[in-house]
């Protein structure tokens, strides 16, 4: 991870086409970046550690990340995350375990919004603050509802006891 500077017109050309360039005005935009870091990471290098604890969100500038959890044998690959995603949006509102590990597929630039830097943007342009708060929270709903989706389609297949006790019967009848 090298810590690097953008300017904010760069960063918010390369997110003119995500949810954040199109709902938020330039100056909003900036108002967030004021309090932020931007980082490069490169191929393989990890974002976020699954269970660790952190207070930062994580924007995608340039690059994808992979979502993944467990490891070794129990390792799963989620998804990917590109230009304009925002990952880690937990960490701004709860010390919980982060639930995934972010691992940089390729190099990939970031921009970090702590907590922190995220309540002083509250404090000086609340309407953008509030706006990207709107963002945050209805990118978390469309996580919620993929999930939801995903779990009540495995679910429709799942078999039940009384599918396996009447297979079984069928195989070894009772003598």
């Amino acid at each position: 991870m090298k810590k690097i500077d953008l300017s904010h017109e760069s960063i918010r050309e390369a997110l003119h086409e995500s949810p954040l360039g199109a709902h938020l005005q330039a100056d909003e935009i900036d108002s967030i970046l004021d309090f932020a870091s931007t980082y490069e990471f490169s191929t393989g290098e990890s974002v976020i550690e699954e269970h660790e604890i952190d207070q930062n969100l994580y924007l995608v500038v340039d690059g994808n990340v992979s979502v993944e959890v467990g490891s070794g044998e129990k390792h799963v690959y989620i998804t990917t995350l590109g230009q304009g995603e925002i990952f880690g949006e937990a960490g701004l509102f709860s010390n919980t375990e982060r639930t995934a590990s972010i691992i940089a597929q390729d190099r990939v630039t970031l921009v970090q919004i702590t907590r922190q830097g995220f309540l002083k943007s509250i404090n000086k342009k609340p309407k953008a603050a509030v706006k990207f708060m709107f963002m945050i929270i209805f990118g978390m709903l469309s996580k919620l509802r993929g999930v939801n989706e995903e779990l009540a389609y495995e679910r429709k297949d799942d078999v039940n006891q009384e599918d396996i006790d009447s297979i079984l019967s069928e195989i070894t009848p009772d003598d």
